[in-house]
């Protein structure tokens, strides 16, 4: 992912995580969504991925197609969840 692109969803994650503060937060992105930070953390262990993040910004991106069942695993963990699509 473009650097320009990393830094415009992180602009937009940083507003929306104001409002869902308590919530992990999802924004889609074209075919996938991306999380940032402690929610990408969270995200990324449920989803099992081990895979090291190959940025100095922390985030963490899966297809769209998998938000059924990742939803699914984190409201059974007990977590709240925010999904952003843009309009």
């Amino acid at each position: 992912m473009k650097k320009e692109t990393l830094e415009e969803l992180l602009k937009i994650f940083t507003a929306m995580k104001r409002k869902y503060e308590n919530a992990l937060l999802l924004i889609r992105q074209g075919d996938n969504y991306i999380s940032f930070y402690e929610d990408a953390i969270i995200i990324k262990r449920m989803y099992n991925n081990k895979k090291p993040y190959s940025s100095e910004i922390q985030h963490f991106a899966f297809p769209f197609y998998a938000l059924d069942l990742l939803l699914s695993k984190l409201v059974k963990a007990g977590h709240r969840v925010a999904v952003c699509d843009p309009l």
